[in-house]
């Protein structure tokens, strides 16, 4: 099998899937789960942000005290170097801690998220086969 059919029939089964929770009414267990991940990404972007402008600042205010030389044109010359070194440090603090909440979040999400999937994943069993299965708080031996 090539990869061109692989991706059709994955496309094709993510459709088929689409019209199987239209027709059975199933958006109401995907609302959570979308919900909880744009509030993550809110809060995970918001403390990423603030975050990487802190390192920084806090790093430059401590080298501002030796960049001042007495010369003016090469203390000008050193504030657009360390401008733009904060500049590219802030880029790079960002996206670092924002692909660190990117992949702690996942795992956020599949924990929280991981009973109501556990329904969802009965109530399906049950529309497909028919089977019944009583709903109960912990396990029984």
């Amino acid at each position: 099998m090539g990869f061109w059919s692989d991706f059709g029939r994955g496309i094709s089964s993510h459709i088929s899937a689409l019209e199987f929770i239209a027709k059975h009414k199933l958006w109401l267990y995907f609302l959570f789960p979308v919900l909880l991940v744009g509030l993550l990404f809110l809060a995970g972007f918001a403390s990423v942000y603030s975050l990487g402008d802190l390192l920084v600042d806090k790093a430059f205010d401590w080298l501002e005290g030796y960049s001042d030389t007495g010369m003016g044109w090469i203390d000008s010359i050193i504030n657009v170097l360390l401008w733009l070194l904060s500049v590219g440090l802030k880029f790079f603090f960002r996206m670092y801690f924002f692909s660190y909440i990117l992949k702690v979040m996942r795992y956020i999400v599949l924990i929280c998220c991981s009973p109501m999937m556990a329904l969802l994943s009965e109530r399906v069993d049950e529309i497909i086969t028919g089977r019944k299965y009583p709903f109960r708080f912990g396990h029984r031996r």
